[in-house]
């Protein structure tokens, strides 16, 4: 499925039922790392699994300067 946020393309997958449970991956992944994991959770909750943008079917945007993001790992 695809959701438009802030004007970019997300792409997620969405199976099981019961409360939801967000599935996020690590830079580099995709939604699909977590197929094995998707199958067993689906029966207690409803999964969704989300490509962050600029990574599997999501879409692909200006690359975001690292400065800005070493500026919040060095505040915390």
């Amino acid at each position: 499925m695809l959701l438009d946020i802030n004007n970019t393309t997300i792409f997620y997958e969405k199976s099981g039922t019961g409360s939801p449970l967000l599935l996020l991956h690590g830079n580099g992944g995709d939604h699909f790392m977590f197929d094995c994991l998707t199958s067993k959770l689906k029966e207690y909750f409803t999964v969704y699994g989300v490509d962050s943008r600029n990574h599997g079917q999501s879409a692909k945007t200006e690359v975001i300067p690292m400065k800005p993001w070493l500026r919040i790992f060095i505040i915390l």
